[in-house]
């Protein structure tokens, strides 16, 4: 009976949290008084409009990180309607997804301050995990959005495809498969329209080759061991593999379907190209890490005919030693 009514006293504070909008027992306050007092100095020059636009994104964002979700959507709206009167390089579209995406991050709960109880602490992170079932379903219907809006794009603008990706991504963390599937495929067609032109200048090629690679991350990723690579240079990347990674036999086929694609239009660029070698040990490397012997020896072949030699050091070159800690 006690514990049933323990039960009954912390979802009736959780619900009383819930509508009432307290501060988080875990928010950083001096750190939010600091921004809205940079804010406030921004407003009262003109000149600096552009800072202004630009801490009300950083404090939108600032507020969603402590749990003031509230405030933080009608910051950035706010933000947004100041950022139309003035448009910048990066996209309506492409600024929404960003809001979405940060939607989908579960905030962080630890970092209570001294004296937090652990009834607080109990609270405050069973309200965070109820709203953000809410964060997740608003983040989709902002990627929704985002993309009728980016309808007016071209189809086979950067622009265009940046804003697909980045709303895969959304949908991928709000659990809307249908809707990543169905731009997956549209995207696939549009990629593919572009393979069948056969004058596509060199940096045109590359960058759609980039494209299809990252289609190819969304289903088996180049593996990698993270540990690793928040402590060493990207130099080391011979050292970050994770050669214990296994995807599914369907997500490694449509991978490698789109990675030959794209190797097939570096294909089209010269033999000397540094950027077709690259991807060629990309693509030598990933069928290596995956354990596909056979394919990995046939594309480490090709390879050599590529560079004209077998010998190893040449194949992938052993990187610079570092005048800092000497490893090589």
């Amino acid at each position: 009976m006690r514990r049933a009514k323990s039960i009954s006293a912390l979802s009736s504070a959780l619900l009383l949290g819930l509508a009432t909008g307290n501060l988080p027992a875990n928010a950083d306050q001096a750190d939010i008084a600091r921004a809205e007092g940079e804010l406030r100095q921004y407003s009262r020059d003109r000149d600096l409009s552009l800072r202004y636009a630009n801490q009300l994104s950083y404090l939108a964002r600032l507020y969603r990180e402590n749990g003031m979700r509230s405030k933080a959507d009608t910051t950035f709206q706010k933000f947004l309607t100041l950022w139309r009167k003035k448009p910048q390089a990066e996209s309506e579209p492409s600024l929404m997804l960003g809001w979405a995406q940060s939607m989908t991050v579960l905030r962080n709960v630890f970092g209570y301050p001294k004296g937090t109880s652990e009834k607080e602490m109990e609270l405050d992170q069973a309200r965070d995990k109820v709203e953000h079932q809410h964060d997740l379903i608003k983040a989709a219907k902002v990627a929704d959005d985002a993309l009728a809006m980016a309808s007016r794009m071209a189809p086979t603008s950067k622009e265009k495809i940046n804003v697909i990706f980045s709303a895969i991504s959304v949908y991928e963390s709000t659990g809307n498969k249908a809707k990543k599937q169905r731009l997956i495929s549209e995207l696939d067609k549009t990629l593919a329209a572009q393979e069948q032109n056969q004058n596509l200048p060199a940096t045109q090629l590359k960058e759609l080759a980039a494209h299809l690679n990252a289609l190819a991350d969304l289903f088996a990723p180049m593996p990698f061991r993270r540990k690793e690579m928040n402590r060493l240079p990207v130099m080391y990347e011979s050292l970050l593999y994770d050669h214990s990674y296994s995807v599914s036999q369907q997500n490694f086929n449509e991978a490698e379907k789109y990675r030959l694609r794209a190797m097939a239009l570096y294909d089209r660029m010269p033999t000397k190209d540094s950027d077709r070698i690259f991807a060629q040990r990309n693509l030598v490397t990933w069928y290596e890490l995956h354990g596909q012997t056979d394919k990995y020896n046939r594309q480490l072949s090709k390879l050599g005919a590529l560079l004209g030699s077998n010998d190893p050091n040449v194949l992938f070159p052993p990187p610079p030693k570092c005048f800092t800690c000497g490893m090589g």
